[in-house]
């Protein structure tokens, strides 16, 4: 019996200035992704904001002066199969206010979602043993 699974894949990511660190002054995504998608949102305080691969999202001339602390990339293309546990899936430039030389400190969190349910059996991918595989 074959057992086809698909893993969990990032549709997003969260990013999150460490206590005691500086904020993010702007966000970039440098290229479309392998399978196309290029058009994403960031999404800070409740608002969402166009971000196009290639183009950076400045968040003190969009109503933050001050930076932000925290903030969202969503709208990944499920079909582009984001691995969750990869380092390099989504390569992201950031910049800090007030940074010259030094370090940052942040965390970087994919946003989840199963592939659905791949063999129709009612139970999502992620939770699927297999046992119920329709033929």
């Amino acid at each position: 019996m074959v057992c086809w699974v698909d893993p969990p894949v990032a549709v997003g990511y969260t990013f999150m200035s460490d206590p005691g660190s500086l904020s993010f002054e702007s966000v970039s995504v440098p290229a479309a992704l392998p399978g196309g998608d290029g058009d994403f949102f960031v999404e800070v305080d409740g608002m969402s904001f166009p971000l196009q691969a290639g183009f950076e999202f400045d968040f003190t001339t969009a109503g933050y002066p001050s930076g932000v602390d925290t903030f969202r990339i969503t709208g990944i293309d499920p079909a582009e199969a984001l691995p969750t546990d990869s380092p390099t899936a989504f390569v992201t430039g950031l910049t800090w206010l007030g940074l010259l030389d030094g370090e940052v400190s942040f965390t970087m969190v994919p946003i989840v979602v199963d592939a659905d349910d791949d063999d129709g059996d009612g139970v999502i991918n992620g939770e699927d043993n297999c046992r119920r595989l329709r033929r």
